[in-house]
């Protein structure tokens, strides 16, 4: 084979290999991607939002305050679902645990408007352990466990006997 067509081969197979992998990189990897990151917002609207609520006790939040809490929260709901319509195939990738189950996008969404809603104490908690349920974000729970943990208090069961000291 002449050389010259040896050379315009390798460069045409080089193109349509970059080609190839920028069209794999932005209908599937970035929509994957995106999912994951508006998971992680999520994660921190949990920990950044707990503390306003329209019956908090003491100070109440503000009319701006609300406001832009549930703007934010219903914003991170419609992100959320929207990681289903962009990426092709989303059974196929929820099936293979890429991404979240539809079922699980609609129940954290659902919980995430619960709580923009209703704005209440009882409509935070349980969204926060709803949400930390279908996310797996073990490390988020509610209010009191934290707290807990935050002043290094041990929670011991009522038939833990590890404190005894009996001989």
């Amino acid at each position: 084979m002449p050389e010259g067509i040896t050379i315009a081969l390798t460069a045409f197979a080089a193109v349509l290999t970059f080609v190839v992998g920028q069209l794999i990189q932005r209908i599937f990897i970035e929509p994957l991607q995106e999912q994951r990151r508006v998971i992680g917002r999520i994660a921190h609207a949990l920990t950044f939002y707990r503390g306003i609520t329209m019956d908090t006790p003491g100070d109440r939040p503000t009319d701006e305050q609300v406001a832009d809490v549930r703007s934010a929260l219903r914003g991170l709901a419609a992100d959320l679902r929207a990681t289903i319509a962009v990426l092709p195939l989303y059974r196929a990738f929820s099936c293979v645990r890429l991404v979240l189950s539809h079922s699980d996008v609609e129940q954290v969404a659902y919980a995430i408007m619960r709580w923009e809603l209703f704005m209440s104490e009882k409509a935070k908690t349980d969204a926060v352990i709803k949400i930390g349920k279908f996310l797996k974000l073990n490390y988020i729970k509610d209010d009191w466990t934290e707290y807990l943990e935050m002043m290094d208090v041990k929670m011991q069961s009522p038939t833990d006997d590890s404190n005894d000291e009996s001989p």
